[in-house]
């Protein structure tokens, strides 16, 4: 009930509106000290929050706010007889205050309260004027009083973080169909203005109430006409993720309302009439593995060159010395598909280079290839870890390169089709391999199939074109080119249409790629003096220096990031918050051709299991039956179908996950 928004304001509208609120001068005190009206503090198990003082019985109670200084609670109360009325505890002495109403005007239903970062605004929602239409209104704190409210907009639910972004409810007429969204805004003279609509993919219809963690890290909302609360995590780029449905992780479908303490530590929501409280460890647990990216820096300091591989986050922090070897100088890591191995290369004398293995965490470090006078590098993963391609290179009688593959045991080494080339990268579904070649006097990018016929030029001019690297969609194609003068980034469809340049400046930008969600792109820049990574988004904008050596940075490989419902992931979770449906990452991801569906049911229920094709079309039922409360593993086998990607859909009764799997043969 509590999470119908424009219906539980209709009901609030018709209760008696006209109930004077009382002004009373007393301060009763609680008797109780410390934080959070020296209540024990929630672990990962929702709890009802302040029973008897905040949350009483015959109320509804909805939308709590602490001070920042953690010295003030409001939320809004009212019941059958009693319209909504916001309610006000402050500590006194290190003492509590019994919740009393905070009376800006009689009459008119008030809720929603909001206090900013600042401690100098209280926003809430007020039906004065059109008790039809609600409304945000703000009070001014003034000394120790508030200011007669101002009308701020024709909006719903205020949320703001530390840095002072406030964030709403847009119920205005810039809205479609009547449905509502989140927006951004700004506040001039105190009036909301500049609504900026965030594009947050949530599956189902109106989206409400945001709450925004304090470092603005995440915002937490309510989807109205599927009655469920939802998170977004935000990206590095400063869009927003894929909002993940916390119906799946624990919380009941009819929780709502969500608002973050100042601190970070606490989650508040409404549910079954009361306010809740719960550790936002549960809405950590949920965060984005940090992105880190491997890359060789090199010293130039006496008496020796040094070069190791080190590991670094795309936020510049945490950076770690991966390998100790200065003898043998590591080049070009890639990273396994997922992530626990890198590959690279070294230089065993002028005429020998050589494919080398190691665990991620810089242990194990193995010897792949043990040849002469061939030159092994540019080593790639394919998107199933079950090869590895390189290049093969030969210094006499003239330069000549090849595209070859070896097992990570070092076994089953073979070429890859008959034309020369270098740089190979396969497709994310396997399928394909682009690569770059000399043809007709220049470098150019080519794609060929997997095993090697049918090889394509993508690119055609008189300069030189390398190092082609696939998107993780497949779409597109970055790499780096010489035909403006010096190496520039840039991009282009896979299909080698649309070939647009990324980077502009004097110095060379090369050895391109891609962020593991494909909206960002690393390169390396020689722009301030000397060869350093940088980062940019996907359309080149926001072009920002990662690394800062002594002596260069290159070599840049993104890590994949681990989905934070895989299957350990999810045991987990299940673990700490039990009773809920959950799907799983299928494993292994790519696959051929077999791999393990996982689903936990927090009941005996009637499932079904789909698999999809790209274009949402059924092409095969997995399951079609009851199965008890826990954990199922299903196993699909893909041998009748073509390389590519699937997704798979688990439903049963209101719930439906769908998951991304790749078939790669």
């Amino acid at each position: 009930m509590k999470k119908l928004i424009l219906i539980s304001y209709l009901l609030m509208v018709s209760s008696i509106i006209s109930a004077q609120q009382s002004k009373s001068p007393s301060r009763k005190l609680l008797g109780l000290t410390g934080p959070y009206f020296g209540q024990k503090p929630p672990g990962m198990t929702p709890e009802i929050f302040a029973p008897g003082i905040v949350s009483l019985p015959g109320f509804v109670e909805y939308s709590g706010t602490f001070s920042p200084d953690g010295m003030e609670y409001y939320f809004y109360r009212f019941s059958d007889s009693m319209p909504a009325t916001i309610y006000c505890s402050k500590m006194i002495s290190d003492d509590w205050t019994v919740p009393e109403p905070v009376v800006f005007s009689s009459g008119y239903p008030e809720f929603e309260p909001h206090i900013t970062f600042d401690n100098r605004s209280l926003y809430f929602g007020w039906f004065k004027g059109n008790p039809a239409i609600p409304g945000i209104w703000v009070a001014k704190r003034d000394s120790e009083s508030w200011s007669a409210p101002k009308y701020a907009g024709q909006d719903m639910f205020v949320s703001s973080d530390s840095m002072g972004n406030i964030y709403t409810t847009d119920m205005s007429s810039r809205n479609i169909n009547g449905k509502t969204y989140l927006a951004k805004v700004t506040v001039n003279n105190d009036l909301f203005t500049n609504y900026q609509r965030l594009n947050i993919s949530a599956h189902y219809g109106t989206q409400a109430h945001p709450g925004i963690a304090p470092d603005g890290s995440y915002l937490i909302f309510d989807v109205q006409s599927g009655n469920y609360m939802y998170v977004s995590f935000k990206k590095q780029d400063g869009t927003w993720g894929e909002a993940v449905d916390l119906t799946n992780h624990g919380f009941d479908p009819m929780a709502g309302g969500a608002t973050v303490s100042p601190d970070g530590k606490y989650l508040f929501f409404c549910l079954n009439r009361d306010i809740w409280w719960v550790s936002t460890e549960i809405i950590d647990q949920l965060r984005p593995a940090k992105e880190v990216l491997a890359y060789i820096a090199q010293d130039h300091l006496p008496p020796n060159e040094i070069t190791e591989i080190f590991l670094i986050n795309s936020d510049g922090s945490g950076k770690t010395q991966l390998t100790n070897q200065p003898e043998r100088r590591p080049y070009d890591p890639a990273f396994s598909p997922d992530g626990s191995q890198i590959a690279h290369y070294t230089h065993i004398n002028h005429t020998t280079w050589s494919l080398w293995i190691m665990n991620a965490d810089g242990s194990n470090i193995r010897r792949l290839t043990s040849g002469s006078n061939t030159l092994d590098w540019m080593p790639r993963w394919s998107p199933d870890g079950k090869t590895i391609i390189f290049t093969r290179s030969f210094m006499t009688p003239t330069w000549r390169s090849e595209i070859w593959t070896i097992k990570p045991d070092g076994t089953n080494q073979w070429r890859i089709g008959s034309m020369d080339g270098e740089g190979g990268d396969y497709s994310p579904d396997g399928s394909k391999i682009a690569f770059s070649s000399y043809f007709e006097g220049g470098g150019d990018i080519w794609i060929m199939n997997a095993d090697g016929t049918n090889p394509v030029q993508l690119t055609t001019n008189p300069s030189e074109d390398w190092n082609p690297k696939f998107s993780p969609d497949g779409s597109k194609i970055a790499f780096e080119s010489m035909r403006d003068g010096n190496f520039e980034i840039y991009v282009m469809h896979s299909d080698g249409s649309n070939q647009v340049r990324l980077t502009n400046n004097l110095a060379e930008d090369i050895g391109v790629d891609w962020s593991p969600d494909g909206s960002r792109i690393d390169f390396v820049s020689e722009r301030d003096g000397h060869s350093e990574i940088y980062i940019m988004n996907a359309d080149g904008t926001n072009q920002t220096r990662l690394t800062y050596t002594n002596g260069r940075a290159i070599s840049p490989d993104w890590k994949p990031v681990t989905d934070p419902t895989s299957i350990e992931a999810g045991k987990r979770s299940s673990d700490s918050v039990p009773g809920k449906f959950q799907l799983f990452q299928n494993y292994p991801n790519p696959f051929n051709p077999e791999t393990t569906i996982v689903f936990h049911l927090p009941a005996k229920k009637f499932v079904t299991l789909k698999i999809l094709d790209v274009l949402g079309r059924e092409v095969a039922m997995s399951l079609q039956n009851t199965y008890e409360a826990g954990l199922h593993e299903v196993l699909w086998n893909g041998t009748a179908y073509s390389s590519g990607i699937y997704f798979y859909q688990l439903t049963s009764n209101r719930f439906q996950e769908t998951k991304k799997m790749i078939l790669a043969k």
